[in-house]
């Protein structure tokens, strides 16, 4: 509603936020975080409880 706009977001929905720290601390992502940081221009969220239609 306010400010410039965005070309797109992604979301990405895990049970509780203990799975979304570990997700985001795993491995297996940490191998690509980097690569996603330097190659795109955004920000990481995380909310708790928010219930989203899709």
């Amino acid at each position: 509603m306010e400010g410039a706009d965005i070309d797109g977001s992604v979301v990405l929905r895990f049970p509780d936020m203990q799975s979304a720290k570990a997700w985001y601390n795993s491995p297996e992502y940490s191998q690509v975080r980097n690569m996603r940081i330097n190659a795109t221009m955004g920000r990481a969220v995380l909310v708790n409880g928010a219930n989203f239609a899709v």
